[in-house]
């Protein structure tokens, strides 16, 4: 409870306050859930090139489909270089599968920590959705955003081989600097 993760001189590709990287099941017949998570310590990386999210630094379709539903973020994300989220610090999708993002609350700070930072996002940093669909519905951010590229739900979309992104119901209400 309360704890501070931080990497520092290491690469570290992907650092989150429950997950570092979440990935769809490899079978095709069962999906991965992330569920009811809540984060209270806050997440840091110096690293280069490193994904941070206030619950999970990477997440992605694999063989099936992924979600993410009902998790909350309390504290500071700052990355070095990379995306940083609220809730997710870089999120992609292939094949024409699915990543929900459902119902999902960020509370905590979210700021580049050099000027190096690509994207700051209240819920996700960056997002790729690669062939697949990026589902974003219901989720809300509170916290204060400050960075070079940042938005309140999603800083930078970049949608590659008819990939799909789709903010349902979504809300920000945080100061974005």
């Amino acid at each position: 409870d309360g704890k501070v993760i931080s990497v520092e001189g290491a690469i570290a590709p992907n650092v989150g306050g429950i997950v570092g990287s979440f990935f769809g099941s490899n079978d095709e017949n069962n999906k991965a859930v992330l569920a009811g998570c809540i984060n209270n310590g806050n997440v840091q990386s110096m690293s280069v090139s490193s994904n941070c999210g206030g619950i999970v630094g990477m997440a992605s379709t694999g063989k099936a489909d992924a979600t993410i539903d009902n998790c909350f973020n309390y504290a500071l994300v700052s990355t070095a270089e990379g995306g940083a989220g609220g809730i997710i610090g870089l999120a992609s999708a292939a094949n024409e599968l699915t990543l929900n993002v459902m119902a999902c609350v960020n509370y905590g700070q979210v700021n580049s920590g050099t000027e190096l930072t690509d994207y700051v996002g209240g819920i996700i940093g960056s997002t790729s959705p690669w062939g697949g669909k990026i589902h974003i519905e219901g989720c809300r951010n509170e916290a204060d955003l400050s960075g070079p590229e940042c938005a309140g739900i999603s800083a930078v979309v970049v949608t590659i081989e008819n990939g799909v992104f789709e903010c349902i119901d979504c809300v920000n209400i945080g100061d974005i600097t």
